[in-house]
């Protein structure tokens, strides 16, 4: 639009409307461009994506990065407009925070659909592994995230009911345990560990807070000719759709058999790193 800068004698080459009409037309095929859902696994036309790998429960770095990135601000409120934010997996394990981050990450993509941007969390090895209860690298402040003023009592209840069923299916078991046996359980389950397989494990709690929200990811999304996954596709399956490739995943944690674990565990499953070939 013209828009002089101070009076020259001259009056401007359009009506003040017509030349407004202009600029609506002029912006028109910015305005056109706006990303595109193809379905829940394919966007076209995304203007930026910023992608971030494994946090592993470090909130303070994870923070620090989308602020650099110009996802959040200091407060840590989306500022990106329509950016489409990537977090490719492995958000649990090694670090204190892996519950204040998912509590996070949910609000940022709230935040993000009112300004037409978009939050894509995608299922990372570890979120499978706290599903089926492989907490080698659980780190103890997940733990204490859980814990309050009950847990002493959740977990005494917890460990009288795990020596009652032993003492039903081995009692020389039960009767051979030492005597400091209690001690030893405890360190192995310290306070919040109860409510920490309540939220991760189905076979505990079916509605379980972590469970239901690993079970939303996605495998692997499509932004623009980009396809984001977690470590990659194992060449076995190259010829599967994106859908059917979170389908078997989620079918797979359903299950939480750590005996049958499916794709997630399978020798050529995805994530493995090796790659596609051709496609």
């Amino acid at each position: 639009m013209y828009a002089p800068a101070m009076d020259t004698g001259h009056r401007p080459r359009f009506p003040s409307a017509i030349a407004l009409l202009l600029g609506l037309l002029v912006c028109a095929p910015i305005l056109w461009a706006a990303p595109r859902q193809l379905d829940a696994y394919r966007w076209q036309g995304v203007d930026r994506i910023v992608a971030i790998g494994d946090l592993h429960g470090d909130y303070g770095h994870y923070l620090a990065v989308l602020q650099a990135a110009g996802v959040v601000d200091r407060r840590g409120r989306w500022i990106a407009g329509d950016t489409h934010l990537v977090q490719t997996g492995d958000i649990p394990d090694r670090g204190p925070d892996t519950r204040r981050i998912i509590a996070h990450m949910a609000a940022l993509a709230r935040q993000a659909r009112k300004r037409g941007g978009r939050v894509h969390n995608l299922l990372g090895n570890h979120e499978a592994m706290n599903v089926y209860g492989d907490l080698r690298y659980v780190d103890p402040g997940e733990y204490r995230a859980f814990a309050d003023q009950r847990s002493a009592a959740l977990r005494d209840r917890y460990y009288e009911a795990s020596m009652d069923a032993l003492a039903e299916s081995d009692p020389a078991r039960h009767a051979a345990l030492p005597a400091d046996f209690r001690e030893q359980w405890d360190r192995e389950h310290p306070l919040g560990w109860v409510e920490h397989r309540s939220a991760w494990d189905p076979r505990w709690d079916p509605e379980g807070e972590l469970y239901r929200w690993t079970l939303r990811t996605q495998v692997a999304i499509q932004l623009n000719d980009l396809v984001f996954v977690h470590g990659g596709i194992g060449s076995a399956y190259c010829g599967n759709s994106l859908e059917s490739l979170t389908a078997m995943a989620r079918a797979a944690l359903r299950a939480s058999d750590p005996a049958t674990p499916g794709i997630l565990q399978d020798e050529a499953r995805p994530p493995r790193r090796s790659r596609c070939r051709g496609r």
